[in-house]
């Protein structure tokens, strides 16, 4: 089973989870589709091994300019863009251009700011939701340094602190608590010993044993299920392994240089280190034959395709060689009354080729994927390789600063601690008390705009209402915890201790929820408050509003309503929106895989999504990179119904400044980035780019038009028989 959470953002942490490390852990069984700007990504474990298909924020080092070019051909030219130029790349913008709403809004709006921009050291992007995530970031930082807290959060979270900064420490240690674990696998002689290290669930918590169960909701979604995911890959996605692209060369290359550089560090050879890449690379091509590819994931039928139940039973059937049962067994993951197994046929392609003809090549993928994970937790060298790859990966130049990186790995490790501690130091009652009440406005003005969709049969309409009426809303901060922490205890030996005894503590946490009921009243454990961004999880029916995305130009004190409406409406409208999504619209109001659609209802539906998707194909990002409609089409019907929301909440108030509402919502897809993380959202992410989600957006509305005179023949002039509003 696969649920996405729905996530308002950008991907904005690329595909390097695995050597950044900010990959969230959620027990829930949610996989994002936008991920937040921090951290947040498809991984969704108590301890889920994250790698190039997962997205996370990147960290680098400066001097990588020339190894990145060796990592596959640079980019001739982002020019080209048809109807519009991606001004998100900063060379695309010259000096004193001329801007006009009428030709390009994205443009008009953010010039000024867009040519003023400057990517940070260790970054990949800047713009308005990175600037919040910097002030959210400081904040916490702040938190994380008070050392005169008394509570086991707060000392948790300054140990971790105290240890990561340590490098004197760090660098004492070296490789050592690494290379132990590199050295444990490579002398794995046979199949049974192989197994048996397998089977250990508390023993190398790091190692990614290919097969990775996790607790998720259940499509019943009262109950908590056990999944198996397909496995993930190294070079991000199944299709990289048959016909490998332009991005996946730059992929490959930075992995192999990073696991090259720390095994000889271990005393490899050079030729020995790059033969294990490879080894780990044919391994993994094996199961990409009968794995989904990035674009299947993309498609509205995954979750169809991935709700495949089966009994623990039947589960332990499809397995004749790897050692399923005694990796449930040994891990507490046997309690589960079900298994959700993924993709069946990428599990038994893993178990025909998991025997002794192949026992080096899975070796070589456990030290690959440990070196790609942990490089990052040694030294300093260890440090700077990870971030070397990173660069190689995102086009970004240089590190980030030790506070910086600190607050990652805080966030991602000591989630719950840190979040309690955040709420004790910066008290969010009255914020709380707020979102309800706009949340509460927004759902009713849906409402409105359901009972006006003509085109749906009055038992369909009445289905929608009930489920907007009863999606929960998750408003600033949890108020229920998974668990009080108070049994965790850092390492004194090492920061890669530390960070076992933190991951091990959470994946126990993690299996004792498999045989529970679902808790509605928790959060998503991966997500949690402190994040920049929001999502919507249709197997729950409900949108999470963290703290973390309240702060900045997104949400102050005294915001006129076109601002608040122009972000934090239109954002909480897309999110509400996600619940008449092709994707979940297949759930009812209690977050149940059912059909309440009619079928000549749900056949219009479609083809009002097709509308969209031939749209967005229409669009060239830039000379050979083009959009693919039915990829994000989920996102775009999202961003259109928020719009079309506050549009029409604004109607009530006959002094509303349209002009100041429509430049502010942009404004927060301000940004400029790097072509290598366009080049990866374009592939494998369900989002449009920001500049598309400006202007696709605006040009179906006719507030828009009537506000900046456009007109047929002006670029951004879309004729109403061609618009593509779904909702």
């Amino acid at each position: 089973m696969k649920i996405r959470v729905v996530a308002m953002l950008l991907a904005t942490s690329m595909i390097t989870a695995s050597l950044a490390g900010c990959g969230p852990k959620n027990g829930s069984g949610a996989a994002n589709s936008g991920a937040s700007v921090e951290a947040s990504v498809e991984s969704d474990s108590a301890s889920e091994e994250t790698s190039a298909e997962d997205v996370t924020a990147v960290e680098g080092a400066s001097e990588d300019t020339a190894s990145a070019e060796e990592g596959g051909e640079k980019i001739a030219s982002t020019l080209g863009g048809k109807p519009w130029v991606n001004y998100m790349i900063k060379e695309n913008l010259t000096e004193g251009m001329s801007t006009s709403p009428k030709d390009d809004f994205y443009l008009y709006s953010n010039y000024d700011k867009l040519s003023k921009l400057e990517i940070p050291e260790g970054e990949y992007a800047a713009g308005t939701i990175f600037d919040v995530v910097k002030i959210v970031s400081e904040k916490k930082l702040n938190v994380i340094k008070d050392e005169a807290g008394t509570s086991h959060d707060q000392k948790l979270v300054n140990g971790l602190y105290n240890q990561i900064t340590d490098w004197d420490s760090r660098n004492a240690v070296g490789i050592a608590p690494a290379q132990k674990t590199v050295e444990e696998i490579a002398n794995i002689k046979d199949m049974d010993e192989l197994n048996a290290f397998i089977s250990d669930f508390d023993k190398n918590i790091f190692v990614t044993r290919i097969i990775k169960p996790q607790t998720a909701k259940d499509f019943d979604s009262d109950n908590n299920v056990l999944k198996f995911k397909q496995p993930a890959f190294i070079l991000g996605g199944a299709e990289e392994y048959s016909n490998r692209s332009e991005y996946g060369d730059i992929v490959y290359n930075a992995y192999k240089t990073l696991n090259e550089k720390a095994l000889v560090r271990m005393g490899y050879t050079k030729e020995a280190a790059d033969k294990m890449f490879d080894d780990a690379i044919s391994f993994e091509a094996k199961i990409a034959e009968k794995s989904y590819t990035s674009d299947d994931k993309l498609q509205s039928d995954y979750y169809k395709k991935t709700n495949n139940h089966y009994s623990k039973e039947e589960t332990n059937e499809l397995f004749k060689n790897y050692p399923i049962e005694d990796v449930l067994k040994n891990s507490g993951y046997d309690k589960a009354k079900d298994v959700i197994v993924e993709n069946p046929d990428s599990f038994k392609r893993l178990d025909e080729i998991y025997t002794s003809d192949n026992i080096e090549e899975i070796k070589a993928l456990l030290i690959v994927n440990y070196v790609n994970k942990v490089s990052q937790y040694l030294d300093k060298e260890s440090y700077d390789a990870s971030n070397e790859a990173n660069n190689m990966v995102n086009g970004s130049q240089g590190s980030l600063p030790d506070d910086d990186m600190a607050v990652k790995l805080i966030t991602e490790e000591l989630s719950e601690p840190l979040q309690r501690a955040y709420l004790q130091k910066y008290d969010a009652t009255e914020t709380k008390k707020e979102i309800n009440a706009l949340c509460k406005d927004i759902i009713a003005g849906y409402e409105e705009m359901l009972k006006g969709e003509d085109w749906l049969s009055e038992d369909t309409r009445g289905k929608a209402i009930e489920k907007l009426e009863n999606i929960q809303i998750k408003a600033a901060y949890p108020d229920k915890w998974y668990s009080d922490c108070k049994d965790l205890e850092l390492s004194d030996t090492s920061l890669l201790e530390s960070l076992e005894n933190i991951e091990k503590y959470m994946a126990h946490i993690d299996t004792a929820e498999v045989a529970c009921k679902a808790d509605r009243e928790k959060w998503d454990r991966g997500w949690g408050c402190l994040i920049t961004d929001m999502y919507y999880r249709p197997d729950e029916n409900s949108v999470t509003v963290p703290l973390g995305f309240l702060d900045g130009d997104i949400y102050y004190d005294g915001m006129p309503k076109e601002e608040l409406y122009g972000i934090l409406g239109c954002v909480i409208g897309h999110e509400i929106s996600h619940a008449f999504d092709p994707n979940g619209a297949q759930y009812d109001k209690n977050g149940n895989m059912n059909n309440w659609w009619t079928d000549a209802d749900f056949e219009a539906f479609g083809q009002r999504v097709k509308k969209v998707d031939d749209y967005y194909d229409t669009i060239t990002v830039w000379d050979g990179l083009k959009v693919k409609g039915s990829n994000i089409d989920t996102e775009a019907i999202a961003d259109m119904g928020g719009m079309k929301v506050m549009l029409s909440l604004a109607k009530n108030d006959k002094d509303f400044d349209y002009k100041k509402f429509f430049e502010y919502s942009t404004k927060f897809y301000l940004a400029i980035t790097a072509p290598e993380y366009i080049q990866s959202m374009v592939a494998r992410n369900e989002h449009p780019l920001f500049y598309l989600r400006t202007n696709v957006t605006v040009q179906q509305f006719d507030e828009f038009y009537e506000t900046y005179d456009v007109k047929e023949g002006d670029n951004m002039y879309l004729a109403p028989e061609d618009r593509i509003l779904v909702w």
